[in-house]
């Protein structure tokens, strides 16, 4: 056979090619990688700081501190604050606590200042500190953790604490020292009540629109008001006196019998005055009494 007459077939061959598509999603994914590394390295924790802390209200009944929380973003990306909590310490006791919902956003480079108000009652601290009672002021610790969400790291929970004091302010004391009977005739009795008033504060205090109602020997109540101011010093008592007449007739023979005879004598007081204070950011308040017992007649 002549070997010319053989004819070979040759097959093309063909290279398998990845298709472009595919290049590049691969291609974006690593970029994307790389850049939310890239990111994710350059985000910093934002930087909490009480800027400051005052006595936003106070008076004889409550207290409200208010705390400024500046937040300062460092990255060149948003942040934004999502929530916060509070513990507020007295005697490294957990005394009242708080959280907030809050949407802030805190613009990149930048900074933001949120205030977080912190009221109570004095009645309330003195159930829970009773030694509280014989202070002037006492000491405190603010713990505060904000939730902020960040760019590609997602949440970031950021605590600080601040610490100071405040003051304890005590309520007034008042009492009757005793009836002086002043003059006594067929038709009335004229005495002056002695009412002792006590400031334990360490501030001075200052009582207006002094009203009273007044009773001796379950007598029918005597009304009044003192319009003269009455001022007492810090850490001291005052005495003050409240003039009466009383109307024989009305008084009935028992009531006479006692200023008469000079012996103790029931009374029932109460009533209310306005009061004021040297300390700063004092809001005038209403201290209501309300006090019973016996007491002495002088003649």
């Amino acid at each position: 056979m002549d070997k010319s007459s053989y004819q070979f077939t040759m097959k093309p061959t063909y290279c398998k090619r990845t298709p472009f598509y595919l290049l590049l999603l691969l291609l974006l994914t690593f970029t994307a990688c790389s850049t939310i590394n890239s990111l994710s390295n350059s985000v910093s924790k934002p930087e909490l700081s009480v800027s400051d802390a005052s006595v936003t209200h106070l008076s004889l009944q409550d207290i409200e501190l208010t705390f400024d929380i500046a937040i300062n973003n460092p990255n060149p990306v948003a942040v934004n604050l999502a929530d916060y909590n509070y513990d507020f310490q007295l005697n490294g006791q957990s005394f009242i606590t708080g959280d907030q919902i809050e949407k802030t956003e805190i613009q990149a480079s930048s900074s933001s200042t949120i205030q977080v108000p912190v009221r109570f009652g004095y009645r309330e601290l003195y159930d829970l500190f009773t030694s509280l009672r014989d202070k002037d002021e006492t000491s405190y610790d603010f713990l505060f953790e904000a939730g902020i969400n960040a760019p590609v790291i997602g949440r970031l929970n950021v605590p600080i604490e601040k610490s100071g004091t405040l003051p304890v302010i005590k309520l007034p004391k008042l009492s009757i020292k005793n009836v002086a009977l002043e003059n006594l005739s067929l038709t009335k009795a004229d005495v002056e009540v002695n009412l002792i008033i006590d400031n334990p504060n360490a501030f001075d205090l200052s009582f207006s629109n002094f009203n009273y109602n007044l009773s001796l020997n379950d007598t029918s109540p005597i009304s009044g008001t003192m319009d003269q101011a009455i001022h007492i010093n810090q850490k001291s008592e005052s005495e003050v006196t409240v003039p009466i007449s009383l109307s024989l007739l009305e008084m009935g023979a028992a009531l006479q019998s006692v200023l008469r005879g000079g012996d103790d004598i029931e009374y029932s007081l109460e009533g209310s005055s306005t009061v004021d204070a040297s300390l700063p950011l004092f809001s005038p308040s209403t201290f209501n009494f309300d006090r019973s017992g016996l007491v002495n007649i002088q003649r």
